[in-house]
């Protein structure tokens, strides 16, 4: 079957066009050829023969075969790519699962009858025919899941069944409102949903990815590119040990997939898996919860006699400023446990905007009003599964150690995971959640507070730290190191030799559950440290790659290496640096070593027997003179067996929990 995949007209990178041809060919086992200018397509047959065919449905009129083929396509050097597919299921899997595919256009003969379902005409797809041939235009399921993000945005006050109608309007755009103007993306008045759904912006905060987003977090996009190319399979499981507040696993889950997640922050763990379940509700479980959220209101004189003063002496923290969401607190302990996750998800939210605003507002509108986001979110979920026939996986999300070896032998046998190792180097991530955890009754002394700091690695709360710079596994990051110690930056130095060890501890913790045949994506950043004010020519350690600023940005660009090029990576083991000598404050002039923590990675991964198969590194816009100027993303095949074989692993409870919760609708009975 002659198949053509048209690109998102969002994409505004080459790291995106790559991730694109990657994610294709994980599901369809053939590499795709890319398509330069989708007009010279139109030339040539079989498309040449569908010029000027207006679509079977009686709905769609007056609109070409070439209008709908040339609508909204991609800018930059690739606008799709061409590939033969041999089974239409591929094709509908093709549809259901890319991140940066926007239509899918398939040409066969009558024997395409299973991709002319005819309750999903008009909705998802429609038709040209030419006596015996056929092309099906398949519109990509990632494009009618970010557009809902637009619904949330303009129906704030209105009832819930017009969430509905606005998403079939939203079906409509794609058939027939092709030629319709847009308001401009700056308007302030008369904008409207389909203004939104027209502007080349790529939503980001679509369902439950917009319930307390994570500051480092996975881009939603790039997490569910990275589950296609680890686990392009019809079932099965994926695991994200650091799983943060569930991105790579709502990606998974809204493919159908299950998920297991792990994390060492109770409130990471707790609202990850608050925005899971929520993608699988039932319309009758989350009106009762609506129902629920209405009463809060009437238990305010209730419970106006807890004092703030009870519930915060147990740290050195003020929390005077979210008294009124301590009173919350005992609402939802006396809430029926059904509803606790989804309450305190609520809860979780109004204590991070009370800490966005500078002056104390009323508790109860703001958990109200997360409360009937979240509701919408859920209401909106239940439509998009419903519209589209699609079944949502579920997750489990665990508590544990990413570098505890125990903990993933509980998890039993493993054949695909997609991560990101926290950037606590740069982010404080206990410091975010210090209220939340505080109210959430996740730490209740300073004893808890300095036993969480301990367990983050590189966590930069620490006042003090020791590390064995001898212990470090790889030349580079021993070297790295002492460099650091040699320029002053010896706290730095020590946070990034702890990281590099626990990162160690991890991958052979990672490995010793994983079988043969497994793929792991890894996403990691790369630090940039001031060593000095001034041009340094050496470190002392190691030979000093030096680059000028000027020269760093002009230079920026993705760049993608296959197996044979990743070896120079293990090879050059100088160390680099940037000296900038322009920017607004004296703090960003001087030399910045960076920490190239994706060749520490790789070379990391491959001692514990992953086999590095594909490397992408791209800048990050918003932060290219910042502590984070770039992105990694590595590919690691598992393809060494370890002397335990993949019978010997103990059975996991968490699997089964997932394969059991995977039959059930959760109700609130």
């Amino acid at each position: 079957m002659y198949t053509i995949l048209k690109l998102s007209k969002t994409i505004k990178d080459e790291h995106e066009i790559y991730l694109a041809q990657l994610e294709i060919e994980s599901i369809t086992g053939k590499k795709p050829e890319p398509i330069v200018n989708l007009v010279d397509e139109l030339h040539i047959e079989p498309f040449k023969s569908f010029m000027n065919r207006i679509s079977s449905e009686p709905i769609i009129e007056s609109i070409r075969f070439q209008d709908y083929f040339l609508f909204e396509v991609a800018y930059g050097p690739t606008q799709g790519f061409r590939v033969d597919v041999d089974d239409e299921s591929v094709v509908q899997k093709l549809q259901r699962r890319l991140a940066y595919t926007s239509e899918i256009y398939a040409i066969g003969d009558r024997k395409v009858s299973s991709l002319e379902k005819s309750e999903m005409l008009g909705i998802d797809r429609q038709v040209f025919a030419i006596g015996e041939k056929r092309a099906i235009r398949l519109i990509a399921h990632q494009f009618f899941i970010e557009m809902s993000e637009y619904i949330l945005k303009v129906t704030k006050t209105l009832p819930t069944l017009t969430m509905e109608k606005f998403f079939d309007r939203i079906v409509s755009s794609r058939f027939n409102m092709l030629k319709r103007i847009p308001a401009s993306a700056g308007a302030r008045v008369g904008k409207r949903l389909l203004d939104y759904v027209a502007e080349r912006k790529e939503p980001s905060l679509y369902l439950s990815h917009a319930l307390y987003p994570y500051k480092g977090r996975f881009h939603p996009r790039l997490a569910k590119a990275l589950v296609n190319i680890v686990h392009p399979q019809e079932r099965g499981i994926v695991i994200d040990c650091f799983s943060g507040s569930g991105t790579s696993l709502i990606e998974t889950n809204l493919m159908g997939l299950d998920g297991i997640g792990m994390d060492i922050n109770p409130v990471a763990i707790a609202v990850a898996q608050s925005k899971t379940d929520l993608l699988s509700m039932t319309d009758d479980s989350l009106e009762y919860y609506r129902q629920y959220c209405d009463v809060v209101q009437d238990y305010r004189e209730d419970l106006g006699g807890i004092r703030s003063e009870e519930s915060q002496g147990i740290l050195k923290h003020d929390m005077t400023k979210f008294s009124d969401l301590i009173w919350i607190k005992q609402f939802i302990m006396r809430s029926p446990d059904c509803l606790k996750p989804l309450l305190e998800l609520g809860l979780t939210m109004a204590i991070s905007s009370q800490k966005k605003k500078k002056k104390k507002t009323d508790a109860f509108a703001l958990f109200s009003d997360r409360c009937q986001l979240i509701y919408r979110t859920g209401i909106l979920s239940s439509i998009i599964r419903r519209k589209l026939g699609v079944n949502h996986g579920r997750s489990v999300i665990v508590r544990g150690d990413a570098s505890d070896i125990g903990v993933f032998r509980k998890l039993g046998p493993m054949r695909a995971g997609v991560n990101s190792p926290p950037y606590s180097t740069a982010i404080d991530y206990i410091g975010n959640d210090l209220e939340q955890m505080i109210l959430m009754g996740f730490i209740q002394s300073e004893e808890d507070l300095q036993t969480l700091d301990q367990r983050l690695a590189g966590n930069p709360r620490r006042k003090s730290r020791k590390c064995n710079i001898e212990l470090i596994p790889t030349d580079y990051g021993k070297t790295l190191v002492k460099a650091l110690v040699d320029f002053g930056r010896s706290r730095e130095a020590m946070s990034i030799a702890e990281f590099i060890l626990f990162l160690d501890r991890s991958l052979e913790a990672q490995t010793s559950t994983l079988v043969h045949g497994s793929r792991i994506a890894i996403v990691i950043g790369n630090n940039h440290l001031k060593i000095s004010d001034e041009r340094v020519a050496s470190t002392g350690t190691g030979e000093l790659y030096l680059l000028d600023d000027a020269h760093f940005e002009k230079s920026a660009r993705s760049i993608l290496l296959t197996q044979q090029d990743l070896l120079s990576l293990l090879v050059d083991t100088r160390l680099k640096a940037t000296f900038n000598s322009r920017g607004r404050s004296r703090s960003n002039h001087g030399t910045f070593l960076e920490v190239e923590n994706d060749r520490i990675l790789i070379e990391l991964g491959s001692n514990h027997g992953l086999n590095p198969k594909m490397y992408l590194k791209r800048p990050l816009e918003k932060s290219l003179r910042g502590n984070i100027r770039y992105e990694s993303i590595v590919l690691f095949h598992r393809e060494r067996l370890d002397t335990t074989s993949e019978s010997t692993h103990p059975n996991t409870n968490v699997n089964e929990n997932i394969h059991e919760r995977s039959h059930i609708e959760m109700s609130f009975e």
